[in-house]
């Protein structure tokens, strides 16, 4: 029945390329096409020129309409082939980081974190966490505190699917930027939830078994602790003084 479905939509030349054209194309319809698309997406019937179609939908209407995009795509993310995953990934990465916004943050999230236990994906998952990495601890100031949230939320539940070696590589560089004045209290705010939420099984590494041996590891190799109380302190003084002045 799914089959006939879906070979029909493509001979009457409807669906996507309907819904999606610049002279129909409004808010209620893409609201409507989430199940279309999935459908598309899982037999492998959305092409190049469809993705490309369904883009420039949004960069076409006003920011409603891209918003609802957004939502629709998220929420197809769990059926969408590798290719489809690539696409609208980078897409999403072409877009100037100061002009991110909070519904690309979540596409990039629902793109990789849906992918789990799917072999061939690991190009996708990366560019994903190196993009979410990007707005957390490299250009926050331009994109602003809720995008800044909504993607240190995201970075942490991606990296949670993945590897032991990806994991570690970013738990290295959060320890190291716990250092930092400006980074190391959002530094420590994401290593204390990936270290409650990633690390809560075997690891498959041969000297790194389980948290406690992980925490030893960061103390060790980075002086985690010591770390993490001074820029703690650093940060309540600097707090205080902020205080006293705004209240001078």
């Amino acid at each position: 029945m799914v089959d006939e479905v879906v070979a029909k939509l493509m001979k009457d030349g409807i669906a996507l390329l309907e819904l999606f054209s610049k002279e129909r194309t409004h808010t209620q319809l893409v609201q409507r096409t989430e199940q279309l698309l999935r459908l598309l997406m899982a037999k492998g019937q959305l092409t190049a020129e469809m993705r490309e179609l369904i883009w420039h939908a949004g960069e076409l209407n006003d920011g409603d309409m891209q918003v609802d995009l957004y939502k629709v795509l998220a929420g197809a993310a769990v059926d969408m082939l590798p290719e489809d995953r690539l696409f609208f990934m980078d897409k999403v990465l072409s877009v100037p980081m100061a002009e991110i916004i909070d519904r690309e943050v979540e596409l990039v999230t629902e793109i990789c974190t849906s992918l789990r236990g799917r072999a061939g994906l690991e190009e996708t998952a990366q560019k994903g966490t190196e993009f979410l990495w990007r707005i957390v601890m490299e250009v926050s100031e331009q994109t602003g505190v809720a995008i800044v949230n909504r993607a240190q939320m995201g970075f942490s539940d991606i990296l949670k699917g993945q590897s032991m070696e990806m994991k570690l590589k970013y738990v290295d560089l959060l320890a190291e930027s716990v250092k930092d004045e400006k980074q190391g209290f959002l530094a420590i705010k994401i290593l204390a939830r990936l270290l409650k939420i990633a690390f809560d099984g075997k690891t498959g590494h041969p000297e790194i078994e389980n948290l406690s041996d992980l925490i030893d590891y960061l103390e060790k190799k980075h002086d985690l602790l010591n770390n993490i109380f001074k820029n703690l302190t650093d940060y309540m003084v600097r707090v205080a003084k902020e205080f006293l002045k705004m209240n001078a």
